[in-house]
């Protein structure tokens, strides 16, 4: 994802050298101090070892030592003729150590993205507040503006899908944080223009382009990383660390807040939720340098083209059992994740802050609570990077979806003997956290960035992540009624329901993908029986 100098230094031993293989494995190009730059200009896509006479070794590296160069590294515009500046060898415990410091590297530029993500979505529930107690504009005003980026992130997600596996990873990646700054900094600018377009209006209209950005993250960042990981034994490990940047983002929302609040004090609640919309464009803004370095995947350069109407024929004929499983399993989990919402004003009472004294009281004490919350569900995120290659991505969203079922049956069934023990009620709510992030919350957004081939792999992890958007939607249209209805009880049973379904639709239909290959499908999504020469003119 780098430039020249900063792939891995390595010491080539002197009895060896190196050949380069394309994808004609018949052609090989010995590497020696007299080759021309022209000769390196193909696309090296395999690198073996031979020894000075010419016997290929059984292994793809040298005893003890291991290539850390990945796949997106090794492009025309890397190899040079003086090959050996790039690609030396080192003893192992030194590649470890780079192979470690390559994947932090590749966590932080394509999860502080995912960070701005989840900042900028959350962070606006506190500005509401602080909105509400400076403007007094009723609640269809909020609504508007909380719901700006979920609709801008619906969109933003099929459209980079699309635009990741039809133009390039690497110029999606830079466009969508772009509107993540943009947008993050437009919002805090917002102003009354007139009464028909007040701020609340104002401020919809930037948290629509910031969720437009914040949408165009979720396929790609799964996609990058992906096809990006060094080893498919810790490619979901490298996925889930890049949604684990979420967690860090809900929390950090609060804390700003907090901050901001204590430095301002009560006389400038205004400028502290101008500066706390502003913040979320900072992180973007220092990593928009490094995106702007990335090189582009290899998996997406060596793909094989695909007309747009035979892109989608392919993802319908082919793939839609697949589909069905990575949407499906997004969609109904966004669904019961809304329901831990409705815990909030119960956690209020609970924790002492109920009747605040003035709005300032209100907006700090809605801010300690925010970041509780946060703290409940922080190790969910973790716990699922250590377990999704242990335990594979199919076995923990099953194992996360009964759990949670479990934990919402219980709570629903005893409800108003549960709520008056404050230490367990919390634990049990605490619980849902974990089980969501250790378990679907993640493996939701792993999964479609394994389990399509290259051509439409952007595209079908984006139509999964709008699948889930649109859930918290209905969640949002259709729980909160019932509860208002039926009560917190009755809603907590619908939603173990609702688990309980998502664990048999992860059953029957979801693939594991844990530990194979990325691109093991890529060569065999052609149906040469059902597709029509016009198609096969378009894979040219």
């Amino acid at each position: 994802m780098y430039d020249d100098e900063e792939i891995s230094h390595q010491m080539m031993d002197k009895n060896s050298a190196m050949i380069i293989n394309n994808n004609n494995k018949d052609h090989f190009h010995t590497v020696n101090d007299n080759d021309n730059d022209n000769d390196l200009d193909h696309s090296p896509l395999i690198i073996n070892f031979v020894n000075v006479d010419n016997q290929i070794q059984t292994s793809k590296t040298p005893p003890n030592y291991e290539l850390t160069t990945p796949d997106s590294f090794l492009s025309p515009n890397i190899i040079s003729s003086d090959t050996s500046e790039y690609l030396r060898f080192q003893p192992s415990h030194l590649l470890l150590k780079e192979n470690v410091l390559y994947r932090v590297k590749n966590v932080l530029v394509a999860g502080t993205g995912f960070l701005c993500d989840a900042y900028d979505l959350f962070v606006i529930n506190l500005v509401l507040v602080i909105l509400s107690s400076l403007y007094k504009e009723n609640s269809s005003s909020s609504s508007i503006v909380s719901t700006g980026a979920l609709w801008g992130a619906v969109v933003g997600q099929l459209v980079f899908g699309f635009v990741a596996d039809r133009v390039g990873r690497r110029i999606g990646f830079i466009i969508t944080l772009t509107f993540i700054i943009v947008g993050a900094f437009g919002s805090c600018l917002s102003f009354n223009v007139n009464p028909n377009f007040n701020i609340f209006a104002m401020l919809a209209l930037w948290r629509c382009i910031l969720g437009f950005g914040i949408g165009g993250e979720y396929p790609l960042s799964a996609t990058i990383s992906s096809e990006t990981s060094q080893n498919d034994t810790k490619r979901g490990s490298q996925v889930a660390a890049v949604f684990s940047m979420q967690g860090v983002g809900i929390i950090l929302s609060p804390l700003v807040v907090l901050v901001l609040l204590k430095i301002c004090g009560p006389n400038h609640t205004d400028l502290v939720w101008r500066l706390a919309l502003a913040f979320g464009g900072i992180p973007g803004l220092i990593m928009i340098y490094f995106r702007l370095k990335m090189k582009e995947t290899t998996s997406f350069s060596s793909r094989a083209k695909l007309a747009k109407r035979k892109m989608f024929k392919l993802i319908v004929t082919k793939y839609w059992k697949t589909l069905l499983g990575t949407a499906g399993g997004w969609f109904i989990f966004d669904i019961t994740f809304y329901a831990n919402g409705l815990f909030n004003a119960t956690i209020v009472s609970l924790l002492g802050f109920g009747n605040p004294v003035s709005d300032y009281d209100k907006i700090y004490n809605t801010t300690i609570m925010a970041i509780y919350l946060a703290l409940l569900g922080l190790p969910g995120y973790f716990v699922g990077v250590i377990l999704i290659d242990r335990v594979g991505r199919k076995r923990l969203q099953m194992v996360g979806f009964i759990l949670l079922g479990i934990t919402y049956l219980i709570m629903g069934l005893a409800f108003d003997r549960i709520v008056k023990i404050q230490w367990l009620f919390i634990i049990l709510y605490g619980l849902t956290f974990f089980f969501s992030n250790a378990g679907p919350n993640t493996t939701t957004f792993v999964l479609p960035s394994e389990s399509f081939p290259t051509k439409v792999r952007a595209t079908c992890h984006g139509i999964s992540a709008a699948a889930g958007k649109i859930g918290a939607v209905i969640g949002g249209a259709a729980i909160s009624p019932f509860y208002h209805s039926f009560g917190l009880g009755k809603t907590l049973l619908v939603c173990a329901g609702l688990a309980f379904s998502g664990f048999i639709l992860t059953l029957l239909v979801v693939k594991e993908t844990m530990g194979k290959p990325i691109q093991e499908d890529d060569d065999d999504d052609i149906d040469m029986d059902t597709i029509d020469n016009e198609t096969l003119e378009e894979f040219k």
